[in-house]
């Protein structure tokens, strides 16, 4: 409850570009976080991913789309 207040608050008035880049900030300069990979951060903390974006099929529709849009295939 707590974080999705946060979340919440964050988001109904916006982030400064200081707070928004709070997080990835705080990724590339930590040395305990140096050999985590494959997980996604939000607010400065680690969250689990959502449903949407561990869809395989749907990666590869956006993929295949992208390429098409970009004139790469």
């Amino acid at each position: 409850p707590l974080l999705a207040a946060l979340i919440w608050l964050v988001f109904r008035r916006g982030m400064s570009p200081e707070e928004g880049s709070h997080t990835s900030l705080l990724l590339a300069g930590s040395t305990e976080l140096e050999k985590v990979t494959g997980k996604y951060y939000s607010v400065g903390r680690q969250v689990r991913s959502s449903r949407n974006s561990l869809d395989r099929a749907a990666a590869q529709r956006l993929w295949d789309l992208s390429e098409q849009l970009t004139g790469l295939r």
